[in-house]
């Protein structure tokens, strides 16, 4: 039988030149990532990752490095099977959009209803309307 993916696969922490992928198991296995700027999967990159144990509950994560920014980055991942190395998961897919590396205009929208729910949420959509307009402005970046 095949390692499984019982939680899918997981991005995050995408900057505009980098990004973790990871995902858990169902045994000890050794994670695969592969990853492209196309759907084709044309030239892509392969990173042999590190295994996921009982230690870390069957998890594993590999940090992609050297993203262009501003680009989808579609990815999958596979576990080799430690017991049986020629045992392979079914790789399941994702994609991600990294970011940019300069300033651009961003447009936030927002909603909510205020009457009734009491001046703590009023005092804090009144600090991030402030936020953004110092942003707008650019007397300082925005942090939230």
């Amino acid at each position: 039988m095949r390692p499984a993916m019982p939680y899918g696969i997981q991005s995050g922490d995408v900057a505009a030149d980098r990004a973790v992928v990871w995902s858990r198991t169902d045994r000890p296995a050794r994670m695969i990532v592969e990853y492209s700027t196309t759907a084709s999967f044309r030239d892509a990159r392969r990173i042999v990752g590190s295994a996921a144990l009982a230690d870390t509950d069957f998890t594993a994560r590999v940090e992609l490095g050297n993203l262009p920014g501003g680009q989808e980055i579609f990815y999958r991942i596979q576990f080799q099977d430690l017991s049986y190395l020629k045992t392979m998961s079914e790789p399941l897919a994702g994609r991600f959009r990294t970011a940019l590396a300069g300033r651009r205009t961003v447009t936030f929208c927002f909603s909510g209803a205020e009457a009734g729910q009491g001046s703590a949420c009023q005092q804090g959509t009144a600090v991030l309307l402030r936020a953004i307009e110092r942003e707008a402005r650019h007397e300082t970046t925005l942090k939230l």
